[in-house]
């Protein structure tokens, strides 16, 4: 009887320690600015063990007193979907402590999405978007908000 609770404790133990250390979050697991402090997006690991960010507060909301859509959309079936919300990263995995690969970035300046690159350097995110390889492509910077994630 002791034997099997010794067991049980122990088990549940490792059971716990292995949830505590998947359940830590990666340094890029936080609300960030965009470049301008317009927006801030929610950067979040997915069930598929994968990064995504989603846009959770815009500066102006609004625009001519509804909700701003993703009016640049490449889809014109998608530009009336609102920008509160918007995916803005897919599918980023990580590459090393620093760096996330792998991923999409979705411009809403410009409707289109782009393969991707996630530098973490500090309180600073950058954002490497780029066609066919990352030298033809553009870097933004994103930086940590004060908010609790």
């Amino acid at each position: 009887m002791i034997r099997m609770r010794l067991l049980w404790l122990l088990t549940m133990g490792c059971v716990c320690i292995c949830m505590a250390a998947h359940a830590q979050k990666e340094p890029i697991e936080r609300q960030w600015y965009n470049e301008d402090k317009s927006a801030k997006v929610l950067i979040y690991r997915t069930v598929q063990q994968k990064y995504a960010a989603r846009i959770v507060w815009l500066k102006e909301p609004l625009k001519n007193g509804k909700p701003q859509t993703d009016e640049h959309n490449a889809n014109p079936a998608r530009r009336n979907d609102p920008c509160m919300g918007m995916f803005i990263l897919m599918d980023f995995e990580k590459k090393n402590s620093h760096c996330y690969h792998k991923g999409k970035v979705y411009n809403p300046h410009d409707g289109k999405a782009y393969d991707g690159i996630l530098t973490l350097q500090g309180n600073k995110l950058l954002i490497r978007g780029y066609v066919m390889s990352p030298i033809f492509g553009k870097t933004i910077v994103f930086t940590k908000t004060e908010d609790p994630d």
